[in-house]
């Protein structure tokens, strides 16, 4: 099924990851699984990854079969609860740790209304942890379009997972509740301020990058803007960007869409949660995309959180 599935996603163009095949097939079908499964009310919230156990146990065993060819991870992933981590491709609270960079750029469809031609954000969210906020289990969006996942691939990234670590709550294994689960990840981190504008739209500025301020961006997807207080809004705020890979890439490369995430960054734990994803379009945002744009160091990266690489531009910080 995932042959076929890949086949529906490349609708008649050049397949540009067919160095990751067989693998590739199996994260198509665990990607529609979650854009099925994301549709679907759980009746009770913090159940969600657990009726989802089952099908991810299945899938873990189709990964790491003996004859499977799908490349291990396990150097770069903690487990806190078991003595040793078992080896093989990790569930990572409904993602893979197989090209996990990729697969964290899922995403939520605001539903339009065409009477008045706004958008609506119909996701919601439990007061409770269910999962880390890079996560997409950490939503519910039954009431809304379901998840976009994230297309899987290996190649024209900007960030990269550098260590994982995955607390299970007592008497849970990785495919049941969560305690707490952060990434160590690598990219460039951009200060912006986001707003809202009229009919339910969003829209993003950078700060501090000469004439790339001027740009407002806005083609913003929040995960779930009523999680959201009035602080994240503003140039106050904590909010960053982090350029993360480009999308659509079946494409010519001169039409593939900027990915970043959005940020923010919790003061108490020192570390960044996500709350949701922008893209960057070719065409209207092409000073940002177009080298070295968006992309450029400046000297005010270094006052940001996290460990800072002059050398590379890089940072290393914490997502949880």
């Amino acid at each position: 099924m995932g042959i076929n599935l890949r086949v529906a996603r490349l609708q008649g163009y050049t397949e540009p990851d067919a160095h990751l095949f067989p693998e590739l097939y199996a994260l198509e079908f665990w990607a529609h699984i979650v854009e099925v499964y994301s549709k679907t009310a759980v009746t009770i919230l913090k159940d969600k990854l657990i009726a989802l156990s089952g099908m991810a146990r299945w899938m873990a065993n189709q990964f790491n079969r003996p004859e499977s060819t799908a490349v291990p991870q396990q150097d770069h992933f903690t487990n806190d609860n078991a003595d040793a981590a078992p080896e093989g491709v990790k569930y990572v609270a409904g993602l893979w740790d197989l090209h996990l960079e990729s697969q964290l750029l899922w995403y939520v469809e605001p539903t339009f209304r065409h009477m008045d031609d706004s958008f609506d954000h119909l996701t919601t969210f439990y007061p409770d942890y269910l999962a880390p906020s890079f996560a997409w289990a950490a939503i519910d969006t039954d009431q809304a379009s379901g998840i976009k996942y994230g297309a899987p691939t290996d190649r024209d990234l900007y960030i990269s997972v550098k260590s994982i670590s995955v607390i299970e709550q007592k008497d849970f294994d990785e495919f049941g509740l969560l305690e707490d689960a952060r990434l160590l990840l690598e990219g460039k981190l951009r200060k912006a301020t986001l707003n809202k504008k009229d009919k339910g739209r969003f829209g993003w500025r950078l700060v501090d990058r000469g004439d790339l301020d001027n740009d407002e961006h806005t083609i913003v997807y929040l995960d779930c803007p009523a999680r959201e207080d009035e602080s994240v809004w503003g140039p106050d705020a904590d909010v960053y960007v982090v350029p993360a890979a480009k999308t659509n890439r079946k494409d010519p490369e001169g039409s593939k869409y900027l990915t970043c995430l959005i940020l923010r960054f919790d003061r108490k734990r020192k570390a960044f949660r996500r709350i949701g994803l922008t893209k960057l379009s070719p065409y209207s945002d092409h000073r940002c995309v177009d080298d070295p744009g968006i992309l450029e160091p400046y000297l005010s990266d270094v006052q940001m959180p996290g460990k800072y690489n002059p050398a590379t531009g890089m940072r290393q910080f914490v997502l949880i």
